[in-house]
């Protein structure tokens, strides 16, 4: 009986990362840069080479770069936000997170299903002014 339960537990545990796409990855690249998109439930991730407010004024510009509204920016030695929305008033966000002295975790989320095409855009144009 406890065999039956940890196989259902398991399988339910797989299932729901299949289906809020928590296993998904992609790669994508400007020039030589390469960079890993990971899907969360409601986010993509990423991660570059480069203390916090060097990858925060890349995200800035590459939002700047894509003609982004942005109502609200923020950034310390630890985290960064970027908050706006696309002309469609599809919200953005963009969290940094320091992970190490010479990398950050750049998470993107884009409207309520995290839109991958508007993600990869908006990932390339940060990488592009990193």
């Amino acid at each position: 009986m406890r065999t039956q339960q940890l196989i259902l537990s398991l399988t339910a545990v797989t299932a729901m990362m299949l289906f809020t796409g928590c296993m998904k990855t992609y790669v994508s690249g400007v020039g030589e840069e390469t960079y890993r998109l990971t899907r969360g439930p409601t986010y993509w991730e990423f991660h570059v080479d480069g203390d916090i407010q060097d990858v925060f004024n890349a995200a800035v510009a590459g939002c700047n770069d894509l003609d982004l509204r942005i109502y609200h920016k923020k950034a310390d030695n630890v985290t960064g936000l970027i908050e706006g929305n696309f002309a469609d008033m599809t919200d953005y966000a963009v969290n940094l997170y320091q992970v190490s002295s010479v990398g950050t975790r750049v998470r993107i989320h884009i409207g309520i299903t995290a839109h991958q095409g508007r993600t990869e855009q908006l990932a390339d144009a940060i990488v592009k002014n990193m």
